[in-house]
């Protein structure tokens, strides 16, 4: 997790413009508000919250919500945006993984969204993620995942993630693709630092992580032998029907076997 962390701590105070947080869950919250609905979900678990807007949003549509992250300065920053939208939120630094801390149990259910499993570089590693989700559900609870569509990603050799523009600073995100991972790229440039004259370069910043692209062909065995049943395979949030090929996203939903 410390290439995780040291990752998210070179570009902490570009996330938020990176991923489109407010645009986002503007956009997100009649999805969320629909599965609360449908599943009357009450205690949530957000794995891997980065910087806590989809908590956020869920608290704000009266789940209690609880978030994880192995990264303290995105939490920091999620505890003083839950602060400045009046909810109340637990937020936890720990290991996906593992998720050690005792109070870490029996949700209704847990997210794990915003391409966090990439992150798991190894079979051992989703296996414990998935194990470890399962022991901290409880019986009847179910588990929300989703990720970027890698199957699509890996035939098309698609790079570009996303781009984003926030003032005067512009945020690339892409692949580069090795043999059985991808490097993930984060490439900021500033154009403030840009003088008047034209010889002098414009501030650019580069950073890296190591990821896996997981296929839903590779894990939804795992969430099988980790005690899952997957219930809905979805498109995106738009609950449009999995395309192996086409689908942007993955979305996954699973309950625990009894």
């Amino acid at each position: 997790m410390e290439e995780i962390e040291e990752f998210y701590n070179s570009f902490v105070n570009n996330y938020d413009v990176m991923t489109f947080d407010q645009g986002r869950w503007d956009t997100e919250r009649p999805f969320l508000s629909s599965l609360l609905k449908e599943f009357g979900w009450r205690k949530i678990l957000d794995a891997g919250c980065g910087t806590g807007g989809e908590a956020i949003t869920l608290a704000k549509l009266g789940a209690q919500m609880t978030g994880v992250d192995a990264t303290w300065s995105l939490l920091e920053i999620a505890r003083q945006k839950a602060q400045d939208a009046g909810v109340e939120i637990e937020w936890f630094h720990d290991d996906i993984r593992i998720l050690k801390h005792p109070v870490l149990r029996m949700f209704d259910a847990v997210f794990c969204r915003g391409n966090t499993l990439p992150h798991l570089l190894t079979i051992e590693d989703l296996k414990a993620t998935m194990s470890t989700f399962n022991r901290v559900i409880r019986p009847g609870g179910h588990l929300v995942l989703e990720w970027l569509n890698y199957t699509r990603i890996l035939k098309t050799r698609e790079r570009l993630v996303g781009a984003r523009e926030s003032g005067d600073k512009l945020i690339l995100r892409f692949h580069d693709f090795h043999n059985d991972h991808l490097v993930f790229n984060v490439l900021t440039m500033d154009r403030a630092s840009l003088p008047s004259k034209p010889t002098s370069k414009i501030e650019v910043t580069w950073h890296s992580t190591t990821l896996k692209p997981w296929t839903i062909d590779d894990v939804e065995p795992v969430l099988v032998d980790c005690g899952w049943t997957v219930i809905f395979r979805w498109g995106g949030t738009d609950k449009s029907h999995f395309v192996s090929e086409q689908s942007k996203d993955i979305l996954l939903v699973a309950k625990p076997n009894p």
